[in-house]
């Protein structure tokens, strides 16, 4: 089973499980923590608590590339069967929640070669073209 942990900055992380399982319904393997909400957070006790309940693979995904939830994150990487991916977006999500037979791995080079291939340069339309 893969786990995901979504990490971020603010209420970013527990908008977007809330969003995810609107449109999925509930996740057992989805995770929220919402960095920096109380005086008391500490980023790397409470993402090593999550990791020590995951059960299998754990995917990290955080916000900013960087940041400080990034960068501790990343600290976990390091870890057999634990991955870091930035960029926290709903289709990224729900991706990794739904395509859980696929390795991650191959999930990852597949996505990325559908963000190039996405990334097209508009045509020219010459004025004399009917629109």
């Amino acid at each position: 089973m893969r786990t995901v942990i979504l990490a971020s900055h603010g209420h970013l992380a527990s908008g977007m499980k809330n969003t995810v399982e609107m449109i999925l319904g509930e996740q057992e393997a989805l995770k929220a923590f919402d960095a920096y909400t109380t005086p008391e957070c500490n980023v790397h006790d409470t993402l090593e608590a999550m990791l020590r309940q995951a059960d299998g693979e754990c995917v990290i995904v955080t916000d900013v590339l960087g940041g400080s939830v990034n960068k501790e994150a990343v600290v976990f990487a390091a870890r057999p069967g634990v991955r870091v991916i930035t960029g926290m977006n709903l289709t990224l999500v729900a991706t990794l929640l739904t395509e859980e037979e696929l390795p991650l791995d191959e999930l990852v080079k597949t996505g990325i070669a559908e963000a190039q291939a996405s990334i097209q340069q508009p045509e020219f339309v010459s004025e004399e073209e009917d629109f």
